[in-house]
């Protein structure tokens, strides 16, 4: 086999592979701009979020606000926790180990 029937046999390899890192190049280009207007969307959607929350007749307890994926505030948990009986039987059995 010579040189030039090697080349030609194994072209369409490097052909393809050429195409693959083109395209490639292309993804990381769109998932930039995707990335890019995600941001600004994101600064647009928090705009809105903010008018509902200011608003009187909704604000941050308002059907719309849970609507839009937030928690009421009056649904909201205070974040306080007790430790049970149970939890502190097993720091006790814990500790006697």
């Amino acid at each position: 086999m010579s040189l030039a029937q090697f080349k030609t046999k194994v072209k369409p390899s490097f052909d393809t592979r050429a195409e693959v890192a083109r395209l490639q190049a292309e993804l990381l280009a769109a998932t930039n701009q995707r990335n890019d207007a995600d941001a600004a969307s994101i600064a647009v959607m928090q705009l809105v979020v903010n008018a509902v929350k200011g608003d009187p007749n909704e604000g941050e307890d308002g059907e719309l606000y849970e609507a839009m994926g937030y928690i009421r505030q009056s649904e909201r948990r205070t974040g306080l926790t007790r430790r049970g009986t149970i939890a502190k039987a097993a720091a006790n059995a814990a500790g006697a180990k």
